[in-house]
């Protein structure tokens, strides 16, 4: 079964690469004054604004909260602890920290259902990672299903960068952590 340190750790590597922890401005449509420590934006997590994380907290404990929130919003949130396989939990996790769990689900349903994986009926791609969605990613051939989650990772952030008009830098950056 996979482990949510390894896939932490992937993360980290594209949210804060030199591990620094430093706060930078991130701002959201709706909160121009949002910043992001370890890739967790002032915005969505306001509850973390409260315990100082963002202004006054120390690197180690910042991490510590982040791996964290990780863990509960994003890792457990796709079962990652019962995927088989941890490149697989690694990408999954990793798309749902960067786009959501739902938008990571919906891109994991999408990519089982291109494959033969012996079930019946497709998934529903609804974005919820329930036992069916966990039951045919762990049928899958782990390099076929990785494969397919990352060609469907690339098609939704070319139409998000297409749709949102963002600049080709950042969906090239964006592509680059997906092929990884």
């Amino acid at each position: 079964m996979a482990d949510s340190g390894p896939a932490f750790e992937f993360t980290m590597r594209w949210e804060d690469p030199d591990l620094k922890g430093d706060v930078h401005p991130d701002p959201t449509d709706t909160d121009p004054n949002a910043v992001e420590r370890w890739g967790l934006n002032s915005h969505w997590f306001p509850n973390l604004v409260a315990q100082g994380y963002f202004t006054s907290m120390s690197k180690e404990d910042s991490f510590r909260i982040a791996q964290h929130v990780y863990e509960a919003n994003y890792f457990g949130r796709i079962l990652g602890w019962q995927i088989q396989d941890q490149s697989i939990a690694t990408k999954i996790a990793d798309l749902a920290y960067n786009e959501g769990c739902e938008e990571a689900t919906k891109i994991t349903q999408r990519a089982v259902n291109s494959l033969q994986t012996g079930l019946t009926i497709a998934l529903a791609v609804d974005g919820q990672f329930g036992k069916g969605t966990l039951t045919a990613v762990n049928l899958a051939q782990p390099a076929d299903l990785l494969a397919a989650i990352k060609g469907y990772a690339e098609d939704f952030y070319r139409s998000w960068a297409i749709r949102e008009n963002k600049p080709d830098s950042e969906l090239q950056s964006l592509l680059r952590r997906v092929s990884a």
